[in-house]
């Protein structure tokens, strides 16, 4: 294990125990009520993390029919919207999967996923589950937008009722004066939904779902190809959800290499293991697993009992993220990282300073890579203010 590898510190005997018999009971649980759970969306809608000030700017209440303008600012958001959240919007991935690019031309993409499912290798069945090498070849990123156009146009294409167009606030009126922040900022959540509805209803009317979706009588083959793939790859085929071919859809843009579909994909979505993908990633992408702890959603285990983050902790975190980056020749925003590394999270965490210069004598001669962005972190904090 590398010395920035991340790795899980173990906390008081008692403490330890406590937290397995909490996983394993959860873990008993899911097992037991693992077929009567809700259905597991394949794909999740973005959270709008970001400026959204157009929108609101250009799109005020009723939003039953919208101006031409606000139509304008729409098409403008939504088009370049990545299906990520801002956890990774910061790493710079070619060919972003946004909502523009899955609508672009659905028709076009099922007819290359057509092409790709009549090649054999394309089909996986040589053994190997993860073939990078055939991106271009097997059309990975038309895989991955069909199974967001169908589950789009699944979930939100339908016909919307009139009343899912009203922004309704009444519940929070007491709060309009006493906190106009905090009411603002429900109001906005509810405008960009229901604008939300609007783009998706609009784009979803301009094509024919059962035209392209892959229907068990008419499309009798392929769907039968399909369905063999999914099975072999043990991913789930969710009947009553509509559209069961958007799960092995993505898990084979995933396989061939779509970045930002690989980036969402953490296995077969059937609870079921997968060494193979988790074992590319790891070589492919070592810093993917580390995104949620340099956010400080994720903490160790001494970490998550003694509830104090350390700036030191994920300072190493945010070395071996630039670095295994870097290796993977991915540009990233070095602004975001050092903010997300340095900003302290209360008044008793260490500045970055003193979590640099502690660390600092950790690296060998040899670790020029390692080296070179800690005095990254340290030049780039100073220049925002956040050094000492």
């Amino acid at each position: 294990m590398s010395k920035l590898q991340p790795s899980l510190e173990a906390p008081k005997c008692s403490s330890l125990v406590s937290f397995l018999l909490l996983l394993s009971s959860l873990c008993t649980w899911q097992s037991v009520h693992a077929t009567s759970m809700i259905t597991i969306d394949p794909w999740h809608g973005p959270s709008f993390d970001a400026n959204i000030a157009d929108l609101i700017e250009n799109c005020s209440p009723p939003l039953e029919k919208l101006s031409e303008k606000c139509k304008s600012a729409v098409d403008e958001y939504f088009e370049d919207l990545p299906l990520e959240t801002s956890r990774t919007t910061w790493i710079a991935l070619p060919n972003r999967l946004t909502y523009g690019r899955v609508f672009k031309s659905p028709e076009l993409d099922r007819n290359r996923v057509l092409q790709a499912l009549g090649e054999r290798q394309c089909r996986l069945e040589d053994g190997e589950t993860v073939r990078w090498d055939l991106s271009e070849f097997c059309h990975a990123d038309a895989f991955a937008n069909l199974s967001v156009f169908l589950w789009s146009c699944s979930k939100y294409g339908s016909p919307t009722n009139p009343t899912d167009y009203l922004v309704d606030m009444s519940q929070y009126a007491d709060r309009e004066f006493t906190e106009p922040e905090h009411y603002n900022r429900i109001l906005h959540k509810k405008v960009v939904r229901v604008l939300e509805k609007h783009w998706f209803s609009n784009q979803c009317s301009r094509h024919e779902l059962s035209e392209i979706r892959f229907d068990e009588e008419q499309d009798q083959e392929h769907y039968r190809v399909l369905f063999s793939i999914a099975k072999r790859l043990r991913e789930v085929w969710d009947e009553p959800s509509n559209v069961p071919e958007t799960y092995v859809l993505k898990s084979l843009a995933a396989r061939f290499g779509d970045n930002s579909t690989a980036l969402l994909y953490s296995g077969p979505s059937s609870l079921a293991k997968d060494n193979s993908w988790t074992k590319h990633m790891n070589e492919m992408w070592p810093w993917k697993d580390a995104i949620q702890r340099i956010r400080g959603d994720f903490l160790t285990l001494d970490e998550f009992f003694s509830g104090t983050p350390r700036t030191g902790a994920r300072l190493k975190t945010g070395i071996f993220m630039a670095v295994s980056l870097q290796k993977s020749g991915l540009e990233f925003d070095w602004n975001w990282l050092v903010t997300t590394v340095c900003k302290r999270r209360n008044s008793e965490e260490p500045n970055c300073q003193s979590a640099i210069e502690e660390l600092n004598p950790n690296f060998e001669w040899d670790q020029k890579a390692e080296l070179e962005a800690l005095a990254m972190f340290e030049s780039v904090s100073q220049k925002l203010d956040l050094y000492d």
